[in-house]
């Protein structure tokens, strides 16, 4: 090739019109009836070397692997349990990992804004005591902050920070409900609680998993609404007297007594 431009260095092609089945790997390294041709220590079986050779072009191309008008029956890229399909599907049945270095980012969807919604996972290294990861729904990563995409809609993001001494582990959810600035909706610290920094809505709340309840509704809840003793109800078509009832006896739909 010295001196010479050329549309390939190494080209592998058939130029006998017919049928005839073509070779079944064309470029092969190793073979059945000798030994394996690589250095197990520091070989490689597809490389580049440093040019021995002062002056010249930088060592740059537009790609590193580049398939061509070739359509795959199978995969475009196939190793044990991982697998590239020619749409770009990747399968995996081995765990998918990320650089431990900071700002490692994984995300899925695009960034058009008009329909997307992108998932995005980062990880940012802190100190040896850990690490912060977080998780977004129609965010992307930003410098520092994430971005909505679709930006009609908010973002939402889990984070989970134990960089520092500060940091407790707790589980933050953010709401990103402008371009690029978050705020807290939701803690859930590492006692189980959860703390919001806004309403909370539901048809009842209780306490523990069989305690005691809060309901609301209209009309009087005795005769009519089941609850243990402890429980709370609150009356929206109420009045002076008759706003608030307290369960204080029985376990069906009796008991319930009005707070004066």
């Amino acid at each position: 090739m010295q001196g010479t431009d050329s549309d390939y260095g190494y080209g592998i092609g058939r130029h006998v019109n017919n049928t005839s089945v073509g070779t079944k790997i064309a470029y092969c390294i190793g073979s059945a009836d000798g030994w394996w041709p690589v250095d197990t220590t520091i070989g490689a079986l597809l490389g580049t070397e440093d040019a021995q050779i002062g002056g010249g072009p930088p060592k740059q191309a537009n790609y590193g692997i580049r398939w061509h008008d070739v359509t795959f029956n199978t995969a475009a890229i196939s190793l044990p349990g991982f697998t590239v399909d020619g749409l770009g599907n990747i399968a995996s049945t081995q765990t998918v990992a990320l650089s431990g270095a900071s700002g490692a980012v994984v995300q899925a969807g695009d960034s058009v804004t008009a329909n997307s919604n992108p998932l995005v996972y980062s990880y940012v290294v802190g100190s040896s005591s850990g690490a912060l990861a977080s998780l977004g729904f129609n965010l992307i990563s930003g410098t520092g902050s994430p971005i909505r995409v679709n930006t009609a809609k908010n973002g939402w993001r889990f984070i989970h920070d134990v960089r520092n001494g500060t940091n407790d582990g707790s589980l933050v959810l953010n709401v990103v409900s402008s371009l690029a600035a978050s705020a807290t909706a939701v803690t859930f610290d590492t006692s189980g609680g959860i703390a919001v920094t806004s309403q909370v809505q539901g048809s009842f709340f209780r306490q523990g998993a069989s305690g005691p309840t809060w309901r609301q509704g209209a009309g009087t809840p005795e005769g009519a609404v089941v609850a243990l003793v402890g429980s709370i109800f609150s009356r929206t078509d109420g009045g002076a007297g008759t706003s608030v009832y307290i369960k204080e006896s029985g376990a069906g739909n009796t008991g319930w007594v009005a707070i004066v």
